[in-house]
């Protein structure tokens, strides 16, 4: 089943970061209520981090510059327009039963209050996803430059293996890794 992409901008990545999570498999994972946690604390210092990426509960985009961002949810069957991003990280997956997936800085799970009207939501069909992650400097013609990043999701039947570096840093500046 097929989506249309999901374009969202001026995307700004609270301390330093972005992250795209089923907020429902986020409060399965944890067995209880989480609103009002510090989740990235908690992401941080226990092996909980490395778990919700691994069980496909949340994509983290950590080590962003600051500044805006346009960000593309697409369906992985839909062709990026440059086929020469600055970045590739593959490996990811994520797992939705509601469709219902959020997209925020990362800033906003030290407090995390899932309708945090800041927090862009995206949705797709429910289902497992293999998911790419590019970066891209757009260029318009003139001397402006736009950042962008693309999560193109390709959905699969069963969960798909985790094989994503979590050690990925999504700067785009050069001398980035």
């Amino acid at each position: 089943m097929s989506f249309d992409a999901i374009r969202l901008e001026n995307c700004f990545p609270e301390l330093h970061g972005f992250v795209l999570l089923d907020p429902a498999r986020l409060e399965h994972f944890y067995d209880a209520p989480v609103r009002g946690v510090d989740l990235l604390a908690r992401f941080a210092r226990s092996e909980d981090g490395d778990r919700v990426c691994r069980e496909g509960v949340a994509i983290p985009m950590i080590g962003v510059e600051a500044g805006d961002y346009t960000i593309i949810v697409r369906d992985a069957a839909l062709q990026s327009m440059d086929q020469h991003p600055r970045l590739r990280s593959s490996g990811w997956i994520l797992g939705t039963e509601t469709g219902k997936l959020l997209f925020c800085g990362l800033g906003y799970l030290t407090d995390w209050e899932p309708d945090h009207p800041r927090h862009a939501h995206v949705e797709v069909p429910p289902g497992w996803y293999r998911v790419e992650i590019t970066g891209h400097v757009v260029h318009d013609g003139t001397s402006a430059e736009e950042w962008e990043y693309q999560l193109a999701l390709s959905l699969t039947r069963e969960k798909p293996v985790f094989s994503a570096d979590l050690t990925t840093r999504f700067g785009l500046s050069p001398g980035e890794p």
